[in-house]
């Protein structure tokens, strides 16, 4: 729209609200076991989005998520209310089955990084923007909960014979 802010003054605007976000995910899912995923997304015009998956045991619906998506809105400047509804796209609930349209998390939320494979300097420039952003600022474009962290942990295999792992 007709806001202008520097690339790096709106990360920190998005990414500001993160602790108050955080606090209301913790009292939204209070007595429930589920962890995070935080992923950054550029547009092209050089500012980012936040996606937050959210992994947890049970049913549950978009509107429990109102008071997460309405206090990232009253945390960061730039934020609007119209595009941050839970019953607009803002939000989005699978149940893990095939016919929900995510067959591979993980890959789903890995494409918001980069594309399997791709050379960071073929990607598009405003990506290379972005990453230069990152780079400069000192951001990380993913982050894990601790108990996604453990979820992610490579665990070596048990080696078979001569083979052995190095890398």
């Amino acid at each position: 729209g007709e806001w202008k802010r520097c690339a790096a003054n709106h990360l920190d605007d998005l990414l500001g609200s993160w602790p108050q976000v955080r606090r209301e995910l913790r009292r939204v899912l209070d007595g429930r076991e589920w962890e995070y995923a935080r992923i950054l997304e550029p547009h092209e015009s050089g500012h980012a989005h936040v996606h937050v998956a959210v992994f947890l045991k049970g049913p549950i619906g978009e509107q429990a998520f109102r008071p997460v998506m309405e206090t990232h809105v009253e945390n960061t400047l730039a934020a609007g209310w119209e595009a941050h509804k839970p019953e607009g796209d803002s939000v989005s609930v699978h149940d893990g089955r095939a016919n929900e349209g995510v067959e591979n998390i993980a890959a789903y939320l890995s494409s918001y990084v980069m594309e399997y494979g791709q050379d960071a300097l073929e990607a598009p420039e405003h990506e290379q923007r972005f990453d230069a952003l990152l780079w400069a600022t000192g951001r990380r474009r993913w982050s894990l909960s601790n108990g996604a962290q453990e979820w992610a942990a490579f665990e070596e295999p048990e080696a078979e014979g001569e083979w052995e792992l190095t890398k």
